[in-house]
């Protein structure tokens, strides 16, 4: 398979300097991309209508997020409670995630169900567990030992989850129980040279391709189901963290990136959100219950 370059260059649309973007979610409701910056808890907003970014004090650090049916955005707080971010303010969430002091959320996302599902690591595990929690706040262990999961996402049927593991710098893919949300299957479709870098965050498409941003490679990748890579979009920033799709239609990949304490080093875009136009439509994200 031919690797083609993107329809369009990437842009910077917002730069607010994040020394560690992580996260970027899109609530259709609101038509707001937020994501945040894992190095000091900071949140943040970009309103793509209005083409405006803006830095949201909610008071307290927050780690990642998920979209949320109502139109808000639940938080993943550093103290590992949940609440949820509403127009008429932060609200707490009557449940737990499974933490301990020092731990480490890798990568977040809800399932087709509405069900959260979390990966995390211990301050003395090298690898990563998954947790799932219901609407009622029960939660149980999915996967052990899953390496160090920098990011997930479900195929267009809700049939796959898909992982990039920045420990092997694998692509792995596992078959999902619609009903139960069961994983079975584990299959590693793709490898990022090492000479590239490591797979971060990840998307997919509504054809059911995947849009992987690379840390160290100033670059994201596309690729089809079963690991061929055909796109490759380069960008000024080297270390891409994380991406989602939002704006009108899904039309939009939005990227943010890190190392804005170093552009010498990591490029003169580090740290900043990018909008890259790639003639893709993206597949609707799954919204918390």
């Amino acid at each position: 398979m031919r690797i083609r370059p993107p329809s369009s260059v990437p842009e910077v649309v917002a730069d607010q300097g994040c020394r560690l973007g992580t996260g970027p979610l899109w609530q259709p409701a609101a038509g707001l991309l937020y994501w945040t910056d894992a190095q000091d808890g900071s949140l943040y907003c970009y309103d793509s209508a209005a083409s405006k970014a803006a830095k949201l004090n909610v008071g307290e650090k927050v780690i990642q997020g998920v979209p949320h049916r109502n139109g808000g955005v639940v938080l993943f707080m550093a103290d590992g409670t949940l609440k949820v971010l509403e127009a008429a303010g932060l609200k707490a969430l009557k449940m737990r995630l499974s933490w301990n002091p020092g731990a480490q959320l890798d990568a977040v996302t809800a399932d087709r169900q509405g069900r959260l599902l979390y990966a995390v690591r211990s301050a003395a595990a090298r690898s990563a567990n998954l947790y799932r929690v219901h609407a009622d706040g029960r939660t149980e262990e999915v996967l052990i030992d899953m390496g160090r999961p920098s990011g997930l996402g479900l195929d267009p049927s809700g049939g796959i989850l898909y992982c990039s593991d920045a420990a092997s710098r694998e692509i792995v893919r596992f078959t999902c129980d619609r009903e139960t949300g069961a994983l079975t299957g584990r299959e590693a479709i793709f490898q990022v040279p090492e000479s590239l870098g490591i797979p971060h965050g990840l998307a997919v498409d509504a054809k059911g391709f995947l849009w992987v941003a690379v840390w160290g490679g100033s670059c994201v990748l596309r690729l089809s189901p079963t690991g061929k890579e055909d796109q490759r979009a380069y960008f000024t920033a080297k270390l891409l963290s994380g991406l989602a799709f939002g704006g009108q239609g899904l039309r939009d990949l939005f990227v943010v990136s890190s190392g804005a304490d170093d552009r010498k080093a990591n490029g003169p875009g580090a740290g900043a959100l990018y909008r890259l136009r790639p003639g893709a439509k993206g597949a609707p994200a799954p919204l918390l219950s």
